[in-house]
């Protein structure tokens, strides 16, 4: 019963874990082209 459950929250950890590092790299992805755009400007 008790490793069960510890294996239901391991799985939901990792789902956590991923789920953290998916928005975070969604973040990334939407706010560097304006970084690189503004990058590009500042040095020209």
């Amino acid at each position: 019963m008790l490793e069960s459950l510890l294996g239901v929250g391991l799985k939901f950890h990792h789902l956590s874990v991923i789920f953290r590092f998916g928005v975070i790299a969604l973040l990334i992805i939407s706010l560097f082209p304006q970084y690189l755009f503004v990058f590009c400007l500042g040095t020209m």
